[in-house]
């Protein structure tokens, strides 16, 4: 499938806009500084509306506290992220699991991070699939385990019954 290109914009910026991943640019107070159609779809709203707002606004709470912290941490001591799990939280409250990569630019002497976003719905599901086949196995052997020992206990019970007439 092509792309038609956007009116105004260079190929190579059509490329951006359009990019199968969401892209963001945070300025150095965390501020949304730019970001591409795609994330602009996925979070329910035009891109414009998405301008100004904290970057961290667009994460829900879990994922919030992640960017906050470790992934604040790794950009102020490494300069760059690789492999963050974080989940986006659309207008319509919608989560949007993604895989995060980062890399701080100087841009006209403004620190710019820019965040490429992965979109990882089928990891989150064979992920969540696997918890619940391990809680199930979990379980089952836990039920094993209670049904064994009250099989032994029964078998215990019926030897002390044949002890006393044997």
């Amino acid at each position: 499938m092509t792309t038609p290109p956007t009116p105004g914009l260079t190929t190579r910026e059509s490329w951006w806009e359009h990019a199968p991943t969401g892209q963001l640019v945070v300025d150095a107070h965390g501020r949304v500084y730019a970001c591409n159609a795609q994330l602009a779809e996925w979070m329910g709203q035009p891109a414009s509306d998405l301008m100004g707002l904290q970057a961290s606004e667009l994460f829900d709470p879990a994922s919030r506290a992640i960017y906050l912290g470790l992934f604040a941490f790794r950009m102020a001591t490494m300069g760059r992220v690789d492999e963050v799990h974080l989940v986006l939280r659309s207008v319509h409250h919608d989560d949007i699991p993604v895989l995060c990569c980062a890399v701080r630019h100087i841009v006209d002497d403004e620190r710019l991070t820019q965040i490429s976003l992965l979109p990882i719905h089928r990891k989150n599901r064979l992920e969540s699939e696997l918890i619940h086949a391990r809680q199930a196995a979990e379980q089952a052997a836990e039920e094993r385990a209670q049904a064994l020992a009250e099989l032994e206990r029964a078998m215990q019970q019926l030897n002390s019954l044949r002890s006393p007439h044997d």
